[in-house]
């Protein structure tokens, strides 16, 4: 099995137009299509499928349309014909062209925590009737679900002091019976009992590692990766990635993925006896070549006869799959809808005309409490959207698998790999200080700290670059590989002309309950600006400024104040702009986004370039910043995130 991974393709702006990829022999095209405001506006899919976007003013995504290879625009098919938003840009009404209303309602009073989520059909029919009251800190402590279908009930949760989830409880359950769980843990994170599973024991030189879980040993390699929990052996690749395992006598599943270590292709080899009572080996591969679009093929090894085969298209809206359009060997497309709760695991799933078909309900860790599917109207992308492996009752976390029974992951957190090292902070992007702050983060095989009702794991961690696409295009482009290099996680290229879009784009970048590995900004700027979009000819410029009026030093002209931004869980911060952290000034602009934003910034101290895949100090503009300063540039300077300026050695630090 081979994965060859095609280069991507950019425009002059640096956003990426097509993407191309071949696994086992299999070739996959992705394309896009962008609009003034650098938001793609058409998507092609692998088959030549095709979705449409249309955004409002505030460059949020308003329409959806859908058409297959020989359709246009024009005669395309309707999706979503409009999206309302909420003050901070959250989305609180989906109108289906089919009539359906999905709604969310974000109180004001409560930092637009959301309050309710309500989606109607056409028919009146009440899919989704949800409400959600918190405690001070905002965990939620009581789920009343009123929906006219099988998962109403009211769940009701505690907290320990650590905020973790003690217990949850149903009453008023419409479909099964109610239950109650509850979880201890020791002061490290361990879950020490779930009363559903039973005792976790934690007896060897990891002191995360459970050595047995209801008596059932559980061994690790020397990697920290599980390889036995006492049902299955699962072996890994040289990447940590689980590779394969031996479901039973007959049958065995294997996993490829791509350099960045996400997967590729799962296959399951099932050997039976045919009509004619010959051994044959039934193949059932699954293919992804991203996460748009899959495929899944059945087949005999060694036949030559043409698989039997389902397309899989997944339209999204922001991070979301709003829906699923299915072809079986190449017939008609079906269309589902997918209704998705607070955590967004699918709850609900529509045929094309909103009635319902399919419901999914939860335990808080993620495992079934109430599953009624219809033929044709399933989907394998349930807890927190991500992908249920049937074969092994796993999650498909991208960087790692969850067990939802257990409620822990099967191999460490890769952040934690480097914690002992010198290079940690230019690995992770996190101080040490601040990452062992918290030392729940130091449990490396934890959900979500361990309250899983309030925050989610949406595939280990992104990174964002902002930049201006005038001057700075092939340098985002060198950023992003350097990203993807170090992370092996996504990294959204972000083309910036005002600064309104830019406060714009910085409030969408992920959501309240997810971290950012870094953001880099690249820019000119000076010491207490940054220069978004500079018009030569008018001698115009946008800028986003320190000062609290909104205001340039110099010539007062009006800004967007950087202090106004969101705040966001961001684990470090890259001013590649000229003189952002200059040590001479009171206040600079990495001083200022370190307080402001709670985290560590690099900034520099003179003027800079970026060349050979790093940004470097402008040599000759540094002579005229020695006379002006009567002494040297320090290059890449670090701020921690009380706004002190930090010793810094590192491979960027040219000077000092």
């Amino acid at each position: 099995m081979i994965i060859k991974l095609i280069i991507h393709s950019y425009d002059k702006w640096g956003r990426t137009t097509q993407e191309s990829k071949t696994i086992n022999n299999k070739y996959y095209s992705t394309s896009w299509e962008y609009g003034y405001n650098s938001l793609p506006t058409k998507i092609t899919y692998p088959g030549s499928f095709k979705v449409w976007y249309s955004y409002n003013n505030n460059n949020l995504p308003e329409t959806v349309r859908y058409g297959e290879s020989a359709q246009t625009i024009v005669n395309s098919t309707p999706l979503v014909d409009d999206v309302s938003y909420s003050p901070l840009k959250q989305m609180s009404a989906i109108d289906y062209h089919n009539g359906t209303t999905a709604s969310n309602t974000y109180d004001a009073n409560q930092a637009y925590r959301l309050t309710q989520k309500d989606t109607v059909n056409s028919l009146d029919d009440v899919l989704q009737d949800i409400s959600y009251n918190y405690d001070n800190v905002g965990n939620i402590t009581q789920l009343v679900d009123s929906s006219d279908n099988d998962i109403a009930k009211t769940l009701n949760y505690a907290y320990d002091d650590l905020y973790r989830l003690t217990s949850a409880s149903s009453t008023l359950a419409v479909q099964g019976s109610n239950y109650l769980q509850t979880y201890n843990y020791d002061p490290i994170g361990n879950m020490t009992n779930k009363s559903d599973i039973g005792d976790y024991e934690y007896a060897n030189a990891n002191p995360y590692q459970a050595t047995e879980i209801n008596n059932i040993a559980q061994t690790y390699d020397l990697n920290g990766n599980l390889t036995n929990d006492g049902s299955l052996t699962f072996n890994f690749n040289r990447q940590d990635r689980f590779a394969s395992t031996t479901l039973d006598a007959s049958t065995t599943l294997a996993m490829l993925y791509d350099y960045t270590g996400i997967r590729t292709m799962k296959q399951k080899a099932f050997d039976t006896i045919d009509t004619q009572f010959n051994l044959i080996t039934l193949l059932y591969t699954d293919y992804y070549p991203n996460k748009l679009y899959e495929e899944n093929l059945s087949s005999i090894q060694g036949s030559t006869s043409t698989p039997s085969s389902v397309e899989i298209r997944h339209i999204m809206l922001g991070n979301q799959t709003i829906a699923n359009i299915k072809r079986t060997n190449y017939a008609n497309p079906v269309l589902t809808l997918v209704f998705s709760d607070h955590l967004g695991s699918s709850a609900i799933v529509t045929n094309s005309s909103g009635v319902l078909k399919t419901i999914y309900d939860y335990y808080p860790y993620g495992g079934e409490r109430n599953t009624d599917e219809t033929y044709g109207y399933a989907t394998d992308y349930r807890f927190t959207g991500k992908e249920l492996d049937e074969e092994t009752n796993l999650s498909y976390f991208e960087q790692r698998y969850l067990n939802q029974d257990t409620g822990r992951f099967n191999r460490v957190d890769p952040l934690t790999f480097n914690i002992a090292f010198n290079n940690f902070e230019d690995i992770s992007g996190y101080s040490l200080a601040s990452f062992l702050a918290n030392p729940q983060k130091l449990n490396t095989y934890a959900y979500v700290n361990n309250n899983p009702i309030v925050y989610i794991d949406p595939f280990g961690l992104d990174s964002y670059v902002f930049y201006d696409p005038d001057d700075f295009s092939s340098q985002a482009g060198r950023e992003e590989q350097r990203l993807t290099d170090k992370y092996n996680e996504p990294v959204h290229l972000v083309p910036i002309s005002t600064n309104e879009q830019f406060a714009d784009e910085w409030s969408k970048m992920d959501d309240e309950n997810s971290d950012i590995d870094e953001v880099t900004m690249l820019f000119h700027g000076g010491s207490d600006h940054v220069t978004i979009n500079y018009d030569a000819n008018n001698r115009v410029a946008e800028y986003l400024v320190i000062y609290q009026d909104g205001k340039t030093k110099e010539s007062k002209t009006q800004g967007t104040y950087l202090g106004d931004l969101d705040k966001k869980k961001i684990g470090s911060i890259n001013l590649f702009v000229c003189q952002s952290g200059n040590i001479t000034s009171d206040e600079n602009l990495a001083s200022f986004l370190s307080k402001n934003q709670n985290t560590t910034v690099y900034g520099w101290d003179g003027y800079m370039a970026y060349t050979n895949n790093f940004p470097r100090p402008g040599r000759l503009s540094n002579v005229g910043f020695w006379f002006t300063h009567i002494r040297p540039v320090y290059g890449l300077v670090k701020y921690t995130p009380d706004g002190i300026r930090a010793p810094y050695i590192n491979s960027r630090d040219y000077y000092r």
